[in-house]
């Protein structure tokens, strides 16, 4: 942790003081069904039959009552992701939705992401009825040749017309999300896709820098040659295009790859920036509660099995105190434009984070980058 990011702390944390507590207030849920693998995914996700997603969506049910135990209370964000969760056959996607909606606060911020082909009417009456109110949708690219380098199921006019379908529908809390770095993509071409976000009816924009995780059809294809990654110099401009582009059209760049128009930031991902407990549920989901992270197993089969036992399907965990917690903490709150709230910092972990990492500010202040 320290060797690359982070230098060993200046000052001892107190390694076993609990600090403040930390409830739990957010509450993710994993649909690990697809209909198609993009080229560039390696979530745990599958194409799974309709039986099996019928036998997922029940599995996912029955651990969420479970596991609610671990809510103080009902949830203040909820964010259905995935795999495509609008993937699911209407009836399945119904009992999850309602399952979150049972343990959610009236008016939370309540969030299911969808691909453009999934966004018919019938949907978005499904998903407003169980009352979800924001959005996040798929579409990486207004460009039909990226979409086709990426594996994606939609062109650029089915995302267009999936956003319109969307607000016309009552969803005013849209996000959608963009890649930049796509083998083939041009400067030119990223600026027209952003152009095309920024007048779409999207109140945030999330904008991702294409990654080639192993064992992939993308990592294989530029590790054969038939295709070619992007120079880090152009990917370095995309972003910085990005951030202007966006703050022009009155966007706020809030976060590493988000922005947010009229005060719409995603509540729910600001609980992981501001390392705050969150529960997680479904195959692979992680949890991290008042200091301790777990990782359900990834795989369906096992997974059920669990959950038919009535057992928790955790795989892994472990638990962060002192100072492997206060460091985590102090990388993710950096990925904001708001920085670290030192009172909150030295509230929950005894020090003040200049103080307690003194060598790494002076380390980043010297190479300019603080």
């Amino acid at each position: 942790m320290y060797s690359k990011v982070m230098d060993r702390p200046s000052k001892s944390f107190p390694e076993n003081a609990p600090g403040p507590a930390d409830p739990c207030g957010a509450l993710y849920v994993h649909v690990p069904v697809c209909r198609r693998r993009c080229a560039y995914c390696d979530f745990f996700s599958l194409v799974a039959d309709a039986d099996l997603a019928a036998g997922i969506a029940d599995g996912l049910v029955a651990e969420l009552h479970l596991r609610a135990g671990a809510l103080a209370g009902p949830a203040r964000t909820a964010f259905v992701g995935g795999g495509t969760p609008t993937a699911l056959a209407p009836q399945d996607l119904q009992r999850v939705l309602a399952a979150v909606a049972d343990h959610t606060a009236a008016g939370a911020e309540f969030t299911v992401e969808a691909n453009p082909t999934t966004l018919t009417d019938q949907m978005l009456a499904i998903l407003a009825r169980a009352g979800v109110n924001r959005l996040s949708v798929g579409v990486q690219s207004f460009d039909d040749r990226e979409l086709a380098v990426l594996g994606r199921t939609h062109s650029a006019a089915q995302a267009r017309e999936a956003l319109n379908r969307a607000a016309a529908a009552g969803f005013s809390n849209l996000s959608l999300d963009l890649i930049y770095g796509t083998p083939g993509q041009s400067l030119a071409s990223w600026a027209a896709s952003l152009a095309e976000a920024v007048a779409s009816p999207a109140t945030h924009i999330s904008f991702y820098n294409l990654s080639y995780p192993d064992a992939t059809p993308l990592a294989r294809a530029v590790d054969e040659g038939r295709l070619t990654a992007m120079d880090e110099d152009l990917q370095r401009d995309c972003y910085e295009l990005a951030i202007d582009a966006l703050a022009a059209a009155g966007f706020e760049h809030y976060e590493i790859s988000n922005a947010a128009k009229g005060g719409q930031r995603c509540l729910h991902n600001l609980t992981y920036w501001h390392n705050r407990s969150y529960l997680g549920i479904g195959p692979s989901a992680a949890s991290c509660l008042d200091g301790r992270r777990s990782t359900n197993v990834a795989d369906v089969e096992v997974y059920l099995r669990h959950i038919r036992q009535g057992d928790v399907p955790e795989a892994a965990a472990e638990r962060l105190t002192g100072a492997a917690r206060a460091a985590e903490t102090l990388m993710l709150a950096l990925r904001l434009t708001e920085g670290v709230g030192r009172a909150d910092f030295r509230r929950r972990f005894g020090l003040d984070p200049l103080d307690a990492f003194s060598a790494t500010f002076d380390r980043y202040r010297r190479a300019g980058l603080l």
